[in-house]
């Protein structure tokens, strides 16, 4: 009997999500979901040999849950392992749990040919015979009047399913600051789903490079500054929430859970036209999603997949091991992006900060973008822009307030 290397998960979304089983943080993981009594998130599971084309990747069993909590859901639902801030790998499989699926597979029962699933999987594996018939049989002359073209036409019809959603990206701001005579606005980006590997200093000099590129050949303007302010943050626990704390996964061997982080720059730009600034914010924003597309030549795959190969070791290696070469491993994140980035952008003017920043990264941008000092400098507007619902009445955190420790 062929093994079964492939663990098949129903989740409450209705939607199935494939687990290898062959490779240890996706077995490790699938471990979790198995054993875990209480994980209500979870309707059913199956094995088999193979991963059916229905049935969804691995990681996007981790963008699903990510959102399950970055969206306020119980944070205890996530089992699976999660990326520490270094870039490793947070293995937490106990030793007598290894080899459950290999003990697991070997119980499970055959019977000419017949997998007998777990009983609570809602999916339904029916088996329908090509000589049923049906009333859209007198139709079948459809597939020759297509041709040649049925094959391009289908391709193009899943490269548009596959494009995402708008990113949601907040903008807050104008700040002011008149003693340097210059204006900023924050840029906070959504959930970055299928492009979830980009990482900051990878975009300072990716993005970096271009721009100055792109302004030496071409009469544009792209303000090349913001590169330099790419920012990963973590989330607040609960959005515009009077406690400023981060957003933690569960704990893990007695220790605190990993953080969830977003994207963010700022742009800054000279005078008092807010307008003027606002529409940078958008060529700022326009340009990165060129920059993300893909193409033959420099595709940011391969560029990506160098840059977390020198810097980011154990994403790398996460990366690289769910694929059979390095070079399938940059198409598959060249195409993932593409994908993420072809939806475009949802763009929230007048947005706060405390939405997604703790007091800490609020006083950060303050002091290291805009360039203020203290609270005195903050205009009542401003306030604003950093708190929801602030009034003059409202108190404000310290200016040198810590920033929340990771231990």
């Amino acid at each position: 009997m062929d093994k079964f290397n492939f663990l098949i998960v129903e989740a409450i979304n209705e939607s199935a999500y494939g687990f290898n089983l062959s490779v240890e943080v996706e077995k490790a993981a699938a471990i979790q979901v198995v054993t875990d009594k209480d994980d209500f998130t979870v309707v059913g599971w199956s094995i088999g040999k193979i991963i059916p084309n229905w049935v969804k990747s691995f990681d996007e069993w981790n963008i699903y849950i990510s959102e399950k909590v970055s969206n306020g859901g119980d944070s205890n639902i996530v089992h699976q392992q999660k990326l520490r801030n270094d870039g490793g790998l947070q293995q937490n499989v106990e030793e007598g749990e290894k080899d459950l699926f290999d003990n697991l597979a070997d119980k499970i029962e055959v019977t000419n040919g017949m997998v007998n699933h777990n009983p609570y999987l809602k999916v339904k594996h029916e088996h329908n015979s090509s000589n049923v018939k049906t009333k859209f049989d007198g139709n079948a002359d459809m597939f020759d009047v297509c041709g040649d073209e049925l094959k391009k036409e289908v391709s193009t019809y899943i490269t548009k399913a596959n494009k995402s959603e708008p990113i949601e990206v907040d903008v807050c701001g104008p700040f002011m600051n008149s003693k340097s005579g210059q204006g900023s606005y924050v840029v906070i980006f959504g959930v970055l789903k299928k492009a979830w590997t980009l990482k900051p200093l990878f975009l300072r000099g990716y993005l970096g490079t271009l721009v100055e590129k792109l302004n030496s050949r071409k009469d544009t303007s792209i303000n090349v500054e913001h590169c330099e302010t790419y920012y990963e943050f973590n989330i607040k626990k609960v959005e515009f929430g009077n406690e400023s704390l981060w957003l933690r996964l569960p704990p893990k061997n007695g220790k605190p859970g990993n953080t969830v982080k977003r994207l963010s720059f700022v742009l800054s730009f000279d005078g008092t036209d807010s307008a003027r600034g606002l529409e940078m914010v958008k060529d700022a924003l326009e340009f990165l999603a060129f920059t993300m597309k893909k193409r033959e030549t420099g595709p940011v795959g391969g560029l990506l997949l160098n840059y977390l190969k020198d810097h980011v070791e154990g994403l790398y290696k996460h990366v690289t091991a769910r694929q059979p070469s390095v070079r399938s491993a940059e198409e598959s994140l060249t195409n993932d992006i593409d994908a993420q980035f072809q939806g475009g952008f949802t763009i929230k003017t007048n947005a706060r900060l405390n939405r997604f920043m703790v007091n800490y990264d609020i006083i950060r941008v303050l002091k290291n973008h805009v360039g203020y000092k203290s609270w005195d400098e903050v205009s009542i507007t401003e306030r604003e822009y950093c708190f929801k619902n602030y009034s003059p009445k409202s108190g404000l955190p310290m200016w040198n307030t810590v920033q929340e420790n990771y231990a």
